[in-house]
């Protein structure tokens, strides 16, 4: 059986999201799940932003997660192979945008 460890945290994640509004009896469950993609958003330009502001309006946000989005092919990440790694939880070339390795389209799978 092949398990796709990045799809499964990717769930878990969105899962985990969900869980402070469940414990709360008279709250909603909420119809959607906003799952912000920053590109350019490394620990290091992040922490380069909080040194020279002091705080980030991210940094208020109640969960935050943290995944790997290097790309099949390359070193250094592009913005297309990052994005189909966070929206799909597969990685993929550098340039190429929802495809796997073997170019069948891929899904987001929540």
């Amino acid at each position: 059986m092949n398990i796709h460890w990045p799809v499964i945290r990717l769930i878990v994640c969105l899962l985990l999201s969900t869980f402070p509004v469940l414990l709360s009896a008279n709250a909603e469950v909420p119809r959607n799940i906003i799952f912000f993609i920053g590109d350019g958003m490394g620990l290091s330009q992040i922490s380069a932003a909080r040194i020279i502001n002091g705080h980030l309006n991210l940094d208020q946000l109640p969960l935050t997660g943290m995944q790997t989005t290097y790309s099949n092919n390359e070193l250094v990440t592009n913005s297309a192979a990052a994005g189909t790694a966070l929206s799909t939880g597969y990685k993929t070339d550098n340039g190429v945008i929802a495809l796997s390795l073997d170019g069948r389209p891929l899904k987001n799978p929540v």
